[in-house]
């Protein structure tokens, strides 16, 4: 046991010397490398290295010297050569202004020469023209100054701005409105829903043959309404059980005009004695709101009526509508926004 214990004591010795003699291997083999490839690279560069120049002579400074006054020569005559061409090109315009001046001088004497040969009613007639001309050209010249006048002091286009408040859904009193064609027509929607409710009665007992009923009621000032029933089921939960009850309900209607110039002229509609004035008088409430189905023909006359009733305290809806487009409603129809 005492043996055993003394030689695994001194293995770890011997291990620690055989690394340190490694490194020790490593180190000069590394060595070696570095101060081989060193003298690698001096030689090279002995190989490679130019011989040294030879010290410069005195005449390169000369050739130099020489060499820049030639290009400087040889720019100066290139400059020369420029400037000779342009006094040549001068000397010629000169030639024709001079030219042109005495054909201008031999035709100011030849028609000189000719109206002194002109009887006096000849020359009566040319100082005429003459001053026909002239007239012509200042008149011209005054129109231009007119046109140019008019054009700046064109009268500016006023826009009118109305305050817009946050538009808010109607749910009271609300008057219906047409605007087509520049005419303004009342729309009797409560009048003819009314009839409809009270007809709608009277044709539940056709609804038993068929799915839908189509009739038409009306006119109230202009306009029939066209609406259709539909039978639907739903089921209702009953202390049976599930039972499916059968109802009559509205579909959709159409407004349907019996002419296509209905009610009266916008301008004439916004006149204190006009029949919208009255149907206003009669109806409206501060409360009221009035819708306006409006065609793409009269969107101006929309914001005029809108300012019209903006004035008197009344807030407005307006209902786009496409050319050719009937008034619609039904009962998965929106209601209007008025502000």
């Amino acid at each position: 046991m005492r043996r055993r214990l003394r030689v695994e004591t001194e293995a770890p010795g011997q291990d620690a010397f055989l690394d340190i003699v490694a490194n020790l291997v490593g180190i000069l083999i590394i060595l070696v490398m570095i101060v081989g490839a060193r003298a690698k690279d001096a030689m090279n560069e002995q190989l490679v290295s130019p011989p040294p120049s030879a010290e410069p002579r005195p005449d390169d400074h000369l050739e130099t010297l020489q060499s820049t006054a030639a290009g400087l020569e040889t720019d100066i005559h290139r400059t020369q050569n420029l400037i000779d061409r342009q006094q040549h090109e001068i000397a010629y315009r000169r030639i024709e202004r001079d030219q042109l001046l005495m054909l201008l001088k031999t035709a100011d004497r030849a028609l000189a020469v000719s109206r002194q040969n002109l009887d006096t009613s000849q020359q009566e007639r040319l100082e005429v023209q003459e001053r026909l001309s002239a007239a012509a050209r200042e008149l011209a010249e005054v129109q231009r100054v007119t046109r140019a006048v008019a054009v700046e002091s064109k009268t500016p286009t006023e826009l009118k701005h109305l305050p817009t408040p946050m538009a808010k859904t109607v749910f009271g009193k609300e008057i219906h409105l047409r605007l087509k064609s520049g005419r303004l027509a009342h729309v009797a929607i409560d009048e003819l829903v009314n009839r409809m409710q009270i007809d709608g009665r009277q044709q539940l007992w056709k609804l038993r043959s068929t799915a839908r009923v189509t009739e038409v009621i009306g006119p109230v000032e202009g306009f029939r309404m066209r609406y259709t029933l539909q039978r639907s089921e739903r089921t209702i939960d009953t202390d049976i059980g599930p039972v499916v009850q059968q109802f009559a309900e509205l579909a959709h209607f159409e407004l349907i005009p019996t002419a296509d110039q209905l009610g009266e002229p916008l301008d004439d509609a916004l006149r204190e004695d006009s029949q919208f004035a009255g149907l206003l008088a009669a109806e409206s409430t501060p409360q009221t709101t009035v819708t306006v189905w409006v065609y793409g023909n009269s969107f101006e006359g929309f914001r005029r009526l809108k300012e019209h009733l903006f004035a008197r305290g009344l807030l407005t809806a307006a209902r786009p509508l496409p050319d050719g487009e009937l008034i619609t409603g039904g009962p998965h129809g929106n209601r209007s926004a008025a502000q």
